[in-house]
C-alpha cells in the first residue's frame, strides 16, 4: 500500500482507542447486566434451553468483540493483504485471462486466504471484443460473454455491477469512460460512506498492454458500509485516474447529477489530502507497490502509541466480558431458586380430569368445609355460634380449627377420602354433626350435599331447646371469575345462585331437616380474603326484633356492597345464618347445572340412606384392608383405627399459590411458582399445610388405604422441585395457609433440607403392592424416576460433609447464644442434641443413614423400570458398609453410634447480670454459657433417636454385635424404654428435658413421638424375620414396643378425645398440638402389622 494510503488508514485507526476508551467498556458492561437480567428471565419464564441460547449468543458476541471480530484489527488485515497478493503473484491468477489491445474489462471474483478477492484489469478505451477467459470455475464466463454477444456490451457497462444481476439497467450512452483496477476486497470497520480505492496513472497503462504485464497493479484495501456479498462488487466510474477517488454507493451511476457529486467529492479528496501531499508525491513517484511493502513506517512513537493503545482495547475488553460474564451468571444463579424443574409435569390429570376427587373437604384449616381441587375454586364452609354464649368481639363464633377454641373433641370418625365423610365436634354441652355425600354426574363434578345436626350431650338436658345459629357461606377466592347472587324461594331457605369456568352454573339450597327455624338472614358483601371470612361476618352481624317489644336477635346485615362510581360491586361472600332450637338439622344441597335429568335431590331421607349406604361400605373396605377384626380387636379399637385413618384421609388438603424461598444469591426472598399441592396435613389446628418430611410416613398409610391417591399426592410435591432439585420443605401456599404462619418462618431457603422420607413410602409401596403396579402407575414412575434422581443428587451434594462419606444438616445458627444447643430445624428432629458450637466439620449420623436407604430405594426403583441401576446400587452398599460407618460414626467409649462436631458438654442458660446503678429497669433474656471449651469429638454423652437411626434404617447386619448392643439399649428403661414407647432422649444425657430457650419448652428431648416408634417397630420386624443371632431377641422386644404404643395411643383418645403429636415418657399423656392425625395416625399400621 502506498503510503498516502497508509497514512489514511492511520487516521481512520487512530479514532478507534478514543471510541473504545469511550464507550466500548461501558457498552459491554451494560450489556453484561442486561443480558443477566435476561437471561434469568428466559430461564424463568420460557425455559432453560432458551436462556442457555440466548446466554450463550450474547456471551459469544461479547467474546467476539473483545477479540476484535467488531472491530477489525487494521494491521492484521494489512498482513493479509500482503499475503493475499504474493499469493495472487505466485499462483498467476491475473496471467490467467488475455485479452485484445481494445477490450475493454474482464473481472474474477473468489475467496484466497478466507478474503474476497475482486479482480479487474485497467483500459480508458471502451471493450470491443472478449476473446477467451481463463477457465475457472469462480468466473463467471457464461454471463459474461452473454453481455458482449447478445448486449454487445461489457460487464462494466451496467448501473448495477454485480455478476448476480447482469441483466439490469444498461448505462446510458453519455457514461463516462471507467477506469479500472486491481482490487482487494476486505470487510472492515465503517468509517463513513466512502469506499476508499486508490488507482494508476492512466499513462501507466498501455491501450494494447496485456494481462501479464499488469501483474503488478495495485492492490487496495476497501472499508464498505455494510457487509460484503457478491452483490457490492462493483466498478466504479471516474473523471480522472490521477488522484484518490472516494465514492459512496449511491454514486454508482453515470448520469449528468451523479457525475457532478462526483466532482465534488473528488474535490473534497483531493483537499483531505493536501497534509500529506509530500509523502504521497514521494510515494507515487517512488512507485510503491503494496504488494511488497505494508507503507510507509511511521514513526516510531506514533508506532509505540498504537501499541500501547492496542494493548489497552484487548485488556479493557477482557475486563468488560470478565464483568459481562459475572453479573450474567449471578444472574443466572439468582433465577435457579425458583426456577421449575425442566422436564414432564408430574401432574397430567387434575380438576375434572378426576371427577370423583373433584369435591372433597379440602380445606383442612377449618372445622368443616368444601372445595374443588380447582387453582381458583369456589369454597363453601359452616361457622356456628349460641347466641346466649357469644361475647364481645365474636367471640364463641367457630371457623377455623383453633386449639384456644377449648373443644372437647373433634374429628373425622368415617372418610374414604373421595366420596363421603362423617365427623364429631364436640362443643361444650353440644355435639354437631357433620357430614357430606357426593353424588356424581355432569360435566363438572357432580353434586354434593352437607347435613348439620345439633344435638346435646346426655347428661345435659337442660341446655335442650337452647338456640343455635348456623351459618352456611359460599365465596370466591379473590382472583376466582365468577359470580354469586343471593336466592330465594318459599320452598327453601336463603340460597344462592352462581357460576363459575370451573363449575358452570350451579344453585345452593338449604332445607330444614329436622327442628324449628327460629330467625333467618343473609349477608351479601365483598370479602377482602379467604382468611377474612369470620372477620367479615363478625363485622357484619346486627342486632334486630322481629316485632316490636321482641327480644333483640342478632343478625346479618343483608347486602353490604360497596359502589363503584355509582354501580355496586358485584359480591364474592354470601352467608345464610339459619337460628333454630337445639336439636335442629340443616341440609345444604349443591346441585350442578350441567348434571341433567336427576331422579331427585339429594336431601331429606334419601341423603340418610345413601349416608348410610356410604358407611356400610368404608367399614366393609377397612376391614378387607386391615383385618382388625381376624386379629382379635373390639369394635372400640376398631372405631379408633378408623377415626385414625378418616382424620388422615379427611385432612388432605388442596392449595394454590407461590411460597417464598431464598437462596445465598438472592438479597431478599422471591416467590416461587405458582403451583398445586394436594396433600395431608399433620395437624389440623396447628400445621394445616404439607410438610415435607411429614409427608413421607403420611403416605405409607394413605397408600395402605388408596395407592392411586397416594401417587397422585406424590405428583404434586414432585412438580415443586426446582431446577437444582430442591423442594421446599414446608408448604405455605395460598391466603388461608399463609395466615396460620408466624412471618419469620414463611420463608424457605434452598441450603435447607428436610429428611426424603418420601424414599420410605416409595419403597413401601414397591414392596407391598408390586403386583398391583398397573401401566398406568408405571407410566407414573418412569415421569416420577428423573425427579428423584434430581432431588437424591441435591442431597448427595449440598449436603455432604467435608470428609468422603459423611453428610450433614445445614441451618444450624453457629452464632446464637440465645440457644442451649442450636437447633437443626432441617433434620427434623429441631432441637434434638448435637455438637454445642456447629461448624461445616459436623457429621450426621441420621442423614447418613437417610441418603443410603434413599439410594437403595432408588436402585429398586431403577430395576423396576429396567434402568441401569448400578451407580445407586454402589452408593447404598458404600453408605450402608457397617465397618465404614463403625469407623466414622461409633464411639468405643459409649458403644453407641454419634454424630461427630465440636462440642462440649458444659453449657448453661443463664440470665445477664444486672449493670450496676442502671436508669432504666433491665428485664435480660436469658443466654448460653459455655463453662468449658468445646472440642472436636464425637457427641456420644447424647443417646437417643440419632443413635437408633442405623438400626431404624435396617443398615445393620443381621449378626452385628453392634445390633446386639442396640436392642440392649432400646429396652433399658434408663435409657429409652417405656411402658407407652420409646422415649426420644435417654435419661442420661445431659440434655434430657432442658429448655433449649427460656421460652421454649423440650420438644424432642425425652417425649415420645409416634413416628420414630413406628420406624423401630419396623426394624424389629425385619431383624425378627431375618435369620440372624438376634432374631428372637428382636421378635420379643417387637411384641412388647407394639403393644404398648397401640394401648397408649388408643387409651388417651378415648380419655381426651384426640390423638396426639407427642407423648410423656413417664405418664403415657398426650402432648403437644391436638388433634395430630398425621404420622400419629401410623397406629393403624401397627395394628393391621401392614408392612
Amino acid at each position: 500500500m502506498s503510503k498516502c494510503n497508509a497514512n489514511q488508514a492511520k487516521n481512520v485507526l487512530s479514532k478507534i482507542p478514543d471510541l473504545i476508551q469511550g464507550s466500548s467498556g461501558l457498552t459491554q458492561l451494560g450489556v453484561g447486566a442486561l443480558s443477566g437480567w435476561f437471561t434469568g428471565y428466559l430461564t424463568m419464564k420460557v425455559g432453560k434451553s432458551a436462556a442457555v441460547v440466548a446466554g450463550g449468543g450474547i456471551i459469544v458476541a461479547q467474546l467476539a468483540y473483545s477479540q476484535g471480530v467488531g472491530g477489525v484489527d487494521w494491521n492484521k488485515i494489512r498482513e493479509k493483504a500482503r499475503e493475499t497478493h504474493e499469493k495472487l503473484n505466485k499462483t498467476k491468477v491475473i496471467a490467467n485471462a488475455r485479452h485484445f489491445s481494445h477490450t475493454n474489462t474482464y473481472f474474477a471474483a473468489g475467496f484466497v486466504g478466507g478474503f474476497l478477492i475482486g479482480v479487474a484489469l485497467t483500459d480508458e478505451i471502451r471493450c470491443k471484443k472478449w476473446i477467451r477467459n481463463c477457465h475457472r470455475p469462480d468466473l463467471m464466463q457464461k454471463d459474461a460473454k452473454y453481455c458482449y454477444n447478445q448486449l454487445r456490451m461489457c460487464s462494466s457497462h451496467f448501473e448495477d455491477r454485480t455478476f448476480s444481476s447482469l441483466m439490469k439497467n444498461r448505462l446510458k450512452r453519455d457514461a463516462v469512460p471507467t477506469i479500472f483496477e486491481v482490487v482487494l476486497l476486505g470487510i472492515s470497520e465503517p468509517q463513513g460512506d466512502l469506499f476508499s480505492r486508490s488507482t494508476q496513472e492512466p499513462n501507466q497503462l498501455m491501450s494494447n498492454s496485456t494481462i501479464e504485464s499488469e501483474t503488478n497493479s495495485t492492490i487496495m484495501e476497501v472499508q464498505p458500509t455494510c457487509s460484503f456479498h457478491s452483490s457490492d462488487l462493483a466498478t466504479t466510474p471516474a473523471k480522472s485516474t490521477k488522484d484518490v477517488l472516494s465514492q459512496t454507493s449511491a454514486i454508482l451511476t453515470a448520469n449528468v447529477s451523479r457525475k457532478k457529486k462526483l466532482i465534488k467529492t473528488m474535490a473534497r479528496q483531493r483537499r483531505s489530502q493536501a497534509i500529506s501531499g509530500a509523502e504521497c508525491k514521494n510515494s507515487k513517484d517512488k512507485g510503491t507497490n503494496s504488494s511488497s511493502s505494508n507503507g510507509s513506517n511511521p514513526p516510531k512513537t506514533q508506532q509505540k502509541k498504537q501499541t500501547i493503545l492496542s494493548y489497552w482495547k484487548h485488556f479493557i475488553g477482557f475486563i468488560c466480558f470478565g464483568i459481562a460474564v459475572g453479573v450474567g451468571y449471578m444472574g443466572y444463579l439468582e433465577t435457579r431458586v425458583n426456577t421449575p424443574y425442566d422436564d414432564k409435569k408430574m401432574v397430567v390429570k387434575s380438576g375434572l380430569d378426576i371427577p370423583d376427587r373433584f369435591w372433597g373437604t379440602y380445606r383442612p384449616g377449618v372445622y368443616f368445609g368444601l372445595k374443588t381441587r380447582d387453582p381458583y375454586s369456589l369454597v363453601t364452609g359452616l361457622m356456628w355460634y349460641f347466641p346466649r354464649r357469644l361475647k364481645p368481639g365474636g367471640d364463641g363464633i367457630r371457623h377455623w380449627c383453633e386449639q384456644g377454641d377449648g373443644l372437647e373433641k373433634y374429628g373425622w370418625l368415617e372418610h374414604d377420602g373421595s366420596s363421603f365423610g362423617i365427623q364429631e365436634i364436640h362443643d361444650s354441652p353440644f355435639i354437631l354433626t357433620t357430614s357430606f355425600v357426593k353424588r356424581l354426574g355432569g360435566n363438572h363434578g357432580g353434586d354434593w350435599t352437607a347435613r348439620i345436626s345439633v344435638n346435646v350431650k346426655a347428661g345435659f338436658e337442660n341446655v335442650r331447646h337452647e338456640e343455635v345459629s348456623l351459618l352456611w357461606y359460599t365465596a370466591l377466592d379473590e382472583n376466582s371469575k365468577g359470580f354469586l347472587k343471593p336466592s330465594s324461594t318459599g320452598s327453601y331457605l336463603t340460597g344462592v345462585r352462581g357460576g363459575t369456568p370451573g363449575l358452570g352454573e350451579f344453585t345452593i339450597k338449604m332445607f330444614n331437616f329436622s327442628g324449628t327455624v327460629d330467625h333467618e338472614s343473609y349477608l351479601s358483601t365483598v370479602a377482602p380474603g379467604l382468611h377474612l371470612l369470620r372477620e367479615t361476618v363478625i363485622s357484619s352481624l346486627r342486632l334486630a326484633q322481629d316485632r316490636p317489644n321482641a327480644p333483640n336477635k342478632v343478625v346479618l346485615a343483608g347486602e353490604l356492597l360497596p359502589t363503584t362510581g355509582g354501580v355496586k360491586v358485584q359480591p364474592n361472600f354470601i352467608a345464610t345464618q339459619v337460628t333454630g332450637k337445639v336439636p335442629f338439622t340443616l341440609d345444604v344441597v349443591f346441585e350442578s347445572g350441567s348434571f341433567g335429568t336427576r331422579q331427585n335431590t339429594l336431601s331429606g331421607q334419601i341423603y340418610t340412606d345413601a349416608l348410610a349406604w356410604h358407611r356400610t361400605r368404608f367399614t366393609q373396605r377397612f376391614e378387607d384392608t386391615f383385618s382388625l377384626k381376624g386379629k382379635g380387636y373390639d369394635v372400640k379399637d376398631i372405631n379408633f383405627a378408623q377415626a385414625a385413618l378418616s382424620n388422615m384421609v379427611g385432612g388432605i388438603g388442596y392449595f394454590y399459590g407461590t411460597s417464598r424461598v431464598q437462596s445465598e444469591y438472592t438479597k431478599e426472598p422471591v416467590p416461587y411458582w405458582k403451583a398445586a399441592l394436594y396433600t395431608a396435613v399433620p395437624s389440623r389446628s396447628f400445621f394445616p399445610r404439607g410438610f415435607l418430611w411429614d409427608e413421607g410416613f403420611h403416605g405409607m398409610l394413605i397408600a395402605a388405604w388408596d395407592v392411586d391417591i397416594e401417587l397422585d399426592i406424590i405428583c404434586h410435591w414432585f412438580d415443586l422441585i426446582n431446577v437444582e432439585g430442591w423442594i421446599p420443605r414446608e408448604q405455605i401456599l395460598g391466603a388461608e395457609a399463609l395466615a396460620k404462619v408466624p412471618e419469620e418462618f414463611v420463608t424457605q431457603r434452598n441450603t435447607n433440607a428436610n429428611p426424603p422420607t418420601f424414599f420410605l413410602t416409595l419403597n413401601y409401596i414397591l414392596t407391598k403392592y408390586k403386583d398391583q403396579l398397573t401401566d398406568n402407575r408405571l407410566v407414573l414412575l418412569e415421569r416420577l424416576y428423573p425427579r428423584l434422581q434430581a432431588w437424591f443428587m441435591w442431597f448427595n451434594t449440598t449436603q455432604k460433609g467435608i470428609d468422603p462419606g459423611t453428610y450433614r444438616w445445614r441451618g444450624r445458627d453457629p452464632l446464637t447464644n440465645r440457644e442451649l444447643n442450636p437447633k437443626t430445624l432441617t433434620s427434623g428432629l429441631d432441637d434434638y442434641p448435637r455438637a454445642s458450637h456447629p461448624t461445616e466439620n459436623e457429621r450426621h449420623i441420621d442423614l447418613r443413614c437417610w441418603i443410603s436407604m434413599a439410594s437403595n430405594t432408588l436402585a429398586n426403583l431403577a430395576m423396576l423400570l429396567g434402568r441401569n441401576s448400578y451407580k445407586y446400587y454402589e452408593t447404598s452398599v458404600y453408605l450402608s458398609d457397617n465397618a465404614l460407618m463403625d469407623k466414622l460414626h461409633w464411639s468405643d467409649y459409649a458403644q453407641a453410634y454419634a454424630d461427630y462436631g465440636y462440642h462440649t458438654d458444659a453449657v448453661a442458660l443463664k440470665r445477664p447480670k444486672i449493670t450496676p446503678r442502671s436508669q432504666t429497669p433491665q428485664n435480660l433474656e436469658m443466654i448460653r454459657v459455655t463453662q468449658k471449651h468445646p472440642e472436636y469429638r464425637l457427641v456420644d454423652s447424647t443417646f437417643g433417636y440419632v443413635s437408633l437411626f442405623p438400626f431404624l434404617l435396617k443398615l445393620l447386619e443381621p449378626d452385628s454385635p453392634k445390633l446386639n448392643k442396640t436392642l440392649i439399649d432400646i429396652r433399658n428403661p434408663n435409657l429409652l424404654w417405656t411402658n407407652y414407647g420409646l422415649r426420644s432422649l435417654s435419661k442420661t444425657s445431659p440434655l434430657y428435658m432442658k429448655r433449649n430457650t427460656e421460652h421454649d419448652p423440650p420438644y424432642w428431648r425425652g417425649q415420645i413421638w409416634i413416628n420414630i416408634n413406628f420406624l423401630a417397630t419396623l426394624a424389629l420386624h425385619h431383624y425378627s424375620v431375618t435369620e440372624g443371632p438376634y432374631q428372637m431377641q428382636a421378635t420379643k422386644i417387637y411384641k412388647e414396643l407394639r403393644h404398648n404404643i397401640i394401648n397408649n395411643v388408643i387409651k388417651k383418645y378415648y380419655s381426651t378425645g384426640y390423638i396426639w403429636e407427642q407423648y410423656n415418657d413417664k405418664t403415657g399423656d398426650g402432648s403437644g398440638c391436638r388433634p395430630f392425625t398425621g404420622w400419629s395416625a401410623l397406629v393403624v399400621l401397627l395394628m393391621g402389622e401392614h408392612y
